[in-house]
């Protein structure tokens, strides 16, 4: 804080003097501005295919795709097979964490962001996303939705389901024992290998809908196409047409039988306020703000919201149960000592008898928030135990801290459904 103080007076007029040039649409800011604006875009798009991959488990990808060397960092060629992108880009990950490169990528990115947000602050015009990011995003984002929507593999024999409706699943599979053939007028009867599910038509399906595996992925539904699948919970092998729910990422399939203990509980929270909240956690190349307001804590935001009225925090919930984290909206705070209302808004988790839930209040950023995160304001533990399965509502007042200082208090409502 004293270094602060100290900084602003001397810094202050330099700052004043960006604004205006930027403002007036100086030739070489506006120019220094495209750049920046370019490099946080391709970051964006970066951060972005890493947080996925990691999602879809495969950061760092399991074996390396053939033909796929060490040196090979082109993830921008997203028209390639996901796992070869995936290995492209673990490679330039590495390449980056190795290399005693000058300027630090991690530095560039902090300080075009900087520039960027100082700019969107100001109400300068920011360039349009160029149309190479809008398409490799597009891309990658096809690929991976196609990569976590692909069939269940099944564990011994390496058959693949088909990726095609499931009704047309059905008629592949009971194709040789049935004398009834699909048409125009729609199925009157089948018949069906001796312990399999009969579905008449899709919608009639169990949807799977709230299943679960072990590590709270939602299960897909499938049909077996042959008699090797195995329920990991019953150890039951699965007759030919059966009808399952599997998570590939963690290679777990259940049977229809077995689908009801895999449902797990839902536990409802409802964010009611946040109070007396302290200043976000500062860092390097949040600052400009600052200059204007007077305190760190009001970087990146200074928006002015009418009546006079300048915002200095954005806060939000987010909210960890397990490996399932959820985010409320944000809410614009004119002073520190304003208590955040978050009535009417609602978290719910897939619930497994965890015993506490991780409690976060963040404050909202533009560019930076894409790039860095947002800035933690406070953090609290709730305790979760046995007496949440009489379903009744419980409400509770946390107290919120980061490090040892207080930072605020959280209330909230929570249940089991």
């Amino acid at each position: 804080a004293k270094t602060w103080a100290a900084a602003q007076p001397s810094a202050a007029p330099v700052f004043e003097e960006f604004r205006e040039r930027l403002v007036a649409g100086d030739k070489g800011l506006v120019e220094e501005l495209d750049r920046a604006s370019t490099f946080v875009m391709a970051e964006s798009v970066r951060n972005s295919m890493s947080a996925t991959l990691r999602k879809l488990e495969l950061w760092p990808p399991p074996t390396a795709p053939a033909g796929i060397g060490e040196d090979d960092c082109a993830y921008q060629d997203t028209s390639a097979p996901l796992e070869v992108i995936a290995q492209r880009l673990y490679n330039d990950e590495l390449r980056r964490a190795n290399a005693r490169s000058s300027p630090d990528p991690v530095r560039r990115a902090a300080t075009a962001s900087y520039i960027v947000d100082f700019a969107a602050e100001l109400g300068v015009p920011l360039p349009e996303v160029d149309e190479g990011h809008e398409r490799m995003l597009r891309e990658f984002t096809a690929s991976a939705e196609a990569w976590e929507l692909q069939p269940l593999e099944a564990p011994e024999t390496g058959v693949v389901a088909s990726s095609g409706s499931l009704l047309s699943d059905l008629w592949k599979v009971w194709a040789g024992a049935s004398s009834i053939a699909p048409s125009s007028q729609g199925v009157d009867s089948l018949h069906k290998p001796s312990g399999a599910e009969v579905w008449l038509d899709e919608a009639s399906m169990p949807t799977g809908e709230g299943l679960i595996c072990r590590r709270d992925h939602q299960l897909a539904r499938f049909i077996a196409e042959h008699d090797r699948y195995k329920c990991d919970e019953c150890q039951t092998l699965q007759s030919q047409g059966s009808l399952m729910f599997g998570c590939r990422p963690c290679d777990y399939d259940i049977c229809l039988a077995c689908s009801d203990g895999a449902r797990a509980a839902e536990l409802r929270v409802e964010l009611l306020a946040a109070s007396d909240l302290g200043p976000p956690e500062f860092r390097m190349g949040d600052s400009f703000g600052g200059f204007a307001s007077g305190s760190p804590s009001r970087a990146v935001v200074g928006a002015d919201i009418g009546d006079g009225a300048v915002v200095t925090l954005r806060p939000y919930f987010e909210c960890q149960l397990g490996e399932q984290r959820r985010s409320s909206s944000h809410r614009d705070l004119c002073s520190e000592s304003e208590t955040a209302n978050f009535e009417g808004e609602r978290l719910c988790f897939p619930y497994r008898a965890q015993t506490e839930m991780s409690v976060r209040l963040r404050d909202k950023r533009i560019v930076q928030g894409i790039l860095r995160g947002d800035p933690l304001i406070g953090e609290a533990i709730l305790p979760l135990g046995p007496e949440l399965r009489d379903g009744q509502p419980r409400e509770m007042v946390l107290p919120l801290s980061r490090g040892a200082a207080h930072a605020g208090a959280a209330r909230l409502r929570f249940a089991l459904a």
